[in-house]
């Protein structure tokens, strides 16, 4: 019933096809993230009140806490940003 295989291409190939079909959506937040960027040429961050982490792009739910992220804000031409990356013992580099 099992036979050993003794030759890698006999594993990995085999004839036909597979049809696969997907489509990616960006979510709530990321479609209005990209929106904002077509539309007016503007990065939209978010903000969670409770941890007071700042998103950008725009996210629905944050990272930390897990909770929900309602406050937007509009970043792009005319407007500062700083970018501050950490590193999992969340020290700056």
């Amino acid at each position: 019933m099992f036979e050993k295989l003794t030759s890698p291409d006999a594993i990995r190939l085999w004839p036909g096809s597979i049809p696969v079909s997907h489509r990616y959506t960006a979510g709530l937040a990321g479609e209005r993230f990209f929106r904002a960027l077509a539309e007016r040429g503007a990065f939209l961050a978010t903000r969670c009140e409770r941890c007071s982490v700042v998103y950008c792009p725009a996210t629905a739910f944050c990272e930390r806490c897990l909770g929900a992220v309602d406050e937007e804000l509009e970043v792009g031409p005319g407007r500062h940003a700083g970018v501050v990356h950490r590193g999992a013992d969340r020290l700056r580099r």
